[in-house]
């Protein structure tokens, strides 16, 4: 007997799940061993870095996957609300950096890790265009 054919996964679900990725591996890399910064980890994660490294580390591609999925799959009026989410995850970051227990910042790095955080920076505020680009035109 066939087994039943498995849902296709929309290309948004993709891209959500690649972008997570990215950001997690090139925060993991910014890091650099606890001897970088774990910036770009709290804001790839948002309020999930709290917790600690390792959730962070797992639930970015968790969180941008669910992001491309909702993004696929919201209905033509749900544009309201995802925006919403992201508003709440843009403020949940902001909280993260300011509560963190230890510093996410470094003053004193070396030249390597600075041209990681660029490369970050440029990888993570290229998909908030996307993401926002893509709730203005869904509706």
């Amino acid at each position: 007997m066939a087994e039943p054919a498995l849902p296709r996964m929309k290309p948004g679900v993709w891209a959500g799940l690649a972008y997570g990725l990215l950001l997690s591996a090139a925060s993991v890399l910014a890091a650099g061993a606890g001897h970088g910064t774990y910036a770009p980890l709290v804001i790839s994660a948002g309020p999930l870095s709290i917790h600690s490294p390792g959730v962070a580390v797992a639930g970015v591609p968790i969180l941008w996957t669910a992001f491309g999925a909702a993004i696929e799959w919201m209905p033509r009026n749900a544009g309201n609300w995802l925006r919403a989410a992201l508003l709440l995850y843009y403020g949940g970051t902001v909280w993260a950096l300011v509560h963190r227990s230890e510093s996410v910042f470094v003053t004193r790095a070396p030249a390597a890790l600075w041209i990681v955080c660029t490369l970050w920076a440029v990888l993570y505020l290229s998909g908030q265009v996307v993401v926002w680009k893509h709730l203005n035109r869904a509706e």
